[in-house]
């Protein structure tokens, strides 16, 4: 476990994000002495499948989704 403060992450950045990227090695970042935040590589399928999870059931129904919208359906959806 990477455990470093966040103004020596502002002041080396470039090397901790390849460190990263090499090492795959998530990094926690401290303030005050205590973690605030975890940087981690970026999994573009890890991150989809975590969305469609959150997402499942929140359509309940629909109707018409090969119709154009409206123009006034677009007005409110603005």
């Amino acid at each position: 476990m990477q455990v470093v403060a966040v103004n020596t992450l502002k002041a080396n950045l470039s090397q901790y994000l390849n460190a990263l990227q090499e090492n795959g090695e998530p990094i926690y970042i401290t303030k005050r002495g205590k973690i605030v935040a975890k940087l981690e590589n970026y999994n573009k399928e890890k991150a989809w499948e975590e969305a469609q999870k959150r997402l499942k059931g929140s359509v309940l129904h629909y109707e018409g989704e090969t119709e154009p919208i409206g123009e006034d359906d677009w007005e409110a959806l603005k």
